[in-house]
């Protein structure tokens, strides 16, 4: 989006709805808590569904080969890459061992086969993982950044996470007792599941946005929730709505856009929708008046050495980060890197000259919806998402702020194990991570249960007939998080506004925080 695209933009009374928090504490929860310190929760959402299993392979011998006899020709081979040459550790990250030569620009072979291709985007995609110790899961090989993170101890993985109501096992669905997410398998639902955490009926409200109504008023003018991909309802109360950003924001600091908002927020008119719009404006130019001359004298990302992993900035026209054999090339995401760096600026403003205590931001990447051409398009977004995130991780560490952010992937599914061919189909329960460098997180950990089997007939799959191969989650989304809320400092009143369902999870009905996925922090005595 251009500085002029933004300024018209954010002239649209519809464009400045959800810029803010708009009504105050709900009285229901009490008084606004107060901080003494900084902390932020980033949830990256890979939109589309993202198949995590071949971002997190097996490394069991016998499960590699039942996950092999499924997925077929895009299955990541049996091969642990973390003493492959290409990549070398260069403090405590990987980086090329030649920094002129892109590792993953393949070559077009003269004589390609079909089961097995040589030296093609193909053969990149399915080279092998990196595996640590005898974890059960390896780190797809067009990651090494963040592998060389989860060896460094600050990412952990969550083995089969997903939308559940209750813990859910094969034999309740086949017998009918089990009460399931509605319209499983379908994207907007799912998403939808994820980001009210309701699984069971629609509701308008999302778990973020519950926590910014216990909390309001907080950061009296971009509010507690901020989204850098439009308005969402994990982020929507029933009183509050986050500031969106439909792109990497720009100043809008010119006078006839400030004059033109003056000018409604003085208009006199009865009309409740205009006193509402108006009002609107007046708030947005409160926040532009705030963000005016700061944004751009805020964070300059040349002073600091967070760069890829080819120690260049990224996308200049010497380096376009591409990844392919021939034309068209396959990109990386650069919106990925650009919406990263903003919400780095954002928590480093939030931190610093705003003096927020606490902040919260929804990122969302696209194409991940991968029914075909799998091992060409996944690899790109796999690439894009290691380098991006240990670029932002770099520069939050170098900001002195590691300690108190924390970033966790979310995903509409996982993908079905069965193979179609070149991709996979919507699946149900699916992997993700956390990036944390809090020093009582628990980095290089596999959180939650392994999947026992991948066999098609086992217990660990949806029953089906002619089964697609759908792991039935054993971790619930309010489980995954809400271990991160409460290091968030969520109390628990708040928690089970946010997460009603997490009660369905306790193990000890008198400890709501029974419930938790345990392990991911040191200093909580929780059992799973």
């Amino acid at each position: 989006m251009t500085r002029r695209n933004f300024l018209k933009n954010s002239a649209k009374g519809a464009a400045l709805l959800p810029f803010l928090s708009i009504a105050a504490a709900n009285s229901l929860y009490g008084s606004t808590p107060t901080f003494s310190d900084y902390k932020a929760i980033i949830v990256l959402h890979f939109n589309g569904g993202n198949d995590s299993l071949n971002m997190f392979i097996p490394t069991d011998t016998t499960k590699h080969a039942d996950y092999t006899k499924v997925r077929k020709k895009i299955a990541v081979a049996n091969t642990n890459l973390a003493s492959d040459a290409t990549f070398v550790r260069d403090n405590g990250y990987y980086k090329p061992a030649n920094a002129l030569h892109n590792p993953y620009e393949a070559t077009k072979p003269a004589n390609p086969s079909e089961t097995d291709p040589q030296d093609n985007l193909e053969a990149i995609y399915r080279k092998g993982f990196y595996k640590f110790n005898s974890d059960p899961l390896g780190i797809n090989g067009m990651m090494p950044e963040l592998a060389a993170m989860y060896e460094k101890g600050v990412v952990s993985m969550v083995s089969n996470v997903g939308p559940l109501v209750k813990p859910t096992a094969k034999a309740d669905i086949i017998d009918k007792s089990a009460e399931l997410p509605i319209y499983l398998f379908a994207h907007d639902h799912q998403r939808r599941a994820i980001q009210t955490a309701k699984a069971q009926e629609k509701i308008t409200t999302g778990w973020l946005g519950r926590v910014a109504d216990a909390w309001s008023p907080q950061n009296d003018t971009m509010g507690l929730n901020v989204s850098l991909n439009g308005i969402n309802k994990m982020l929507v109360g029933n009183s509050t709505s986050p500031l969106t950003f439909g792109n990497t924001p720009y100043i809008y600091n010119e006078s006839i856009i400030k004059n033109v908002i003056e000018k409604f927020a003085k208009t006199q008119d009865k009309n409740i929708f205009e006193s509402l719009y108006k009002r609107l404006n007046l708030k947005s130019k409160k926040f532009s008046d705030k963000f005016d001359g700061v944004w751009a004298s805020s964070v300059d990302f040349s002073t600091y050495t967070a760069k890829n992993s080819y120690g260049e900035d990224l996308f200049t026209s010497s380096n376009p980060q591409t990844i392919g054999i021939e034309e068209p090339v396959h990109k990386l995401d650069e919106s990925l890197f650009k919406d990263l760096e903003t919400v780095a600026k954002l928590i480093k403003l939030g931190s610093t000259t705003f003096g927020y205590k606490r902040q919260t931001f929804y990122i969302s990447l696209g194409g991940f919806d991968s029914h075909s051409s799998q091992p060409k398009d996944h690899l790109a977004k796999l690439r894009s998402v290691s380098m991006a995130v240990s670029d932002f991780y770099k520069a939050i560490e170098e900001m002195g702020l590691k300690e108190k952010v924390i970033l966790a992937t979310t995903s509409d599914f996982g993908r079905s194990l069965l193979s179609n061919g070149d991709g996979t189909d919507h699946g149900w329960g699916g992997h993700n991570f956390i990036v944390c460098g809090d020093p009582e997180f628990n980095g290089s950990k596999i959180l939650g249960k392994d999947i026992g089997s991948y066999d098609l007939s086992s217990a660990d799959f949806y029953p089906q007939k002619n089964s697609k191969g759908r792991l039935i989650p054993t971790v619930s989304i309010e489980q995954m998080f809400s271990p991160i809320l409460d290091w968030f400092d969520v109390d628990k009143t708040t928690m089970a506004s946010a997460f009603p369902n997490l009660k369905n999870f306790r193990t000890d009905n008198d400890d709501y925080k029974s419930a938790f996925l345990s392990g991911m922090f040191s200093y909580k005595n929780i059992l799973f």
